[in-house]
């Protein structure tokens, strides 16, 4: 770029485009030239728009071609975009029905593969439920307790109401895996009542 009526001559320029504003011919600063005092009469193709610290912009014959040919493409693509992201929404909501009822299903069978998956794991059995208020478990292992440790000791627990005692206290020594046996029975009963699976074999009350 050149201009034979100041002598200015630049070798370093580039066409921008920013929304809103189109496309502009960036000049950089320079300041061997003085381009400040010369930026309205540069050169007759040149228009100034604006400045910044490190540029000057300028409109010209190709530029305003650019304009008029492709536009503020920016907001063309936002326009076009929402126009999509509307019509996908009014597709989703006249299908939400089916499409919840499926993700419903979906969810149902990917838990029913997951406990199927961790029961042949860890062996776990389908409980017995009673309306009996008793709770009978054999072999009993807390779920989570026996993946941080080396090796558990199963147990087992047995609670009816129709015994002379249905309460039982649990002493020993610190350290001794009291917590975690009561622990064990509450969590196994609870698995049982959401109808999953428990450790070996078990009965639980519903009414516990």
């Amino acid at each position: 770029v050149s201009t034979q009526s100041t002598g200015f001559k630049y070798t370093t320029f580039r066409v921008v485009y920013y929304p809103q504003i189109g496309y502009h011919l960036v000049l950089p600063v320079d300041p061997e030239n003085n381009l400040e005092r010369e930026k309205d009469t540069l050169h007759p193709d040149l228009e100034f728009q604006f400045r910044t610290s490190k540029f000057f912009y300028f409109k010209t014959p190709r530029t305003k071609e650019l304009d008029a040919t492709i536009g503020d493409i920016h907001c063309d693509i936002i326009d076009a975009e929402a126009e999509i992201i509307r019509s996908v929404e009014s597709a989703v909501l006249r299908l939400s029905t089916p499409l919840i009822e499926a993700a419903d299903l979906i969810g149902e069978i990917d838990s029913l593969i997951s406990l199927a998956i961790v029961a042949k794991e860890f062996e776990y059995v389908r409980p017995i439920l009673t309306l009996d208020n008793v709770i009978y478990i054999t072999r009993g292992r807390h779920p989570l307790h026996e993946m941080i440790v080396p090796t558990f000791i199963p147990n087992d627990t047995t609670i009816a109401a129709f015994r002379e005692v249905s309460l039982q206290v649990i002493t020993g020594p610190n350290a001794s895996g009291k917590s975690v046996y009561i622990k064990q029975v509450g969590l196994l009963v609870h698995m049982a009542q959401q109808k999953n699976c428990l450790l070996y074999t078990s009965d639980a009350a519903d009414d516990l």
